[in-house]
């Protein structure tokens, strides 16, 4: 979790680039905020320009599906929390979030 945390862009591409071989193992083991966390912090990545991030931001999430899945069901059963942890994290308003949580969406 620290590597996604980070902003340096080598941890979160290597992070993104690794996470479909280790999506199976730890998907059991995330929570629902967890994961919500995570995808926050690729969205906020993404908008600093890592080169992996914005891939899966681009093709929202969809090599990340059980990631996906669960922060799409964390935003829906705790949205209030939801929604503060996000401003928080990506340092927008309530008007920039709704732009951001879209690709959280299941189509």
């Amino acid at each position: 979790m620290k590597k996604i945390e980070s902003d340096n862009f080598e941890a979160i591409n290597d992070f993104v680039d690794n996470f479909e071989e280790i999506e199976i193992l730890i998907a059991a083991e995330l929570s629902g905020e967890q994961a919500f966390k995570i995808a926050m912090h690729l969205l906020r990545t993404a908008d600093l320009g890592a080169y992996a991030a914005i891939d899966v931001r681009r093709n929202h999430f969809a090599s990340m599906p059980r990631l996906k899945a669960a922060a799409a069901n964390y935003l829906v059963e705790e949205e209030s929390s939801a929604y503060e942890l996000a401003e928080s994290l990506l340092n927008v308003d309530k008007d920039g979030l709704e732009e951001k949580l879209r690709y959280l969406q299941v189509a």
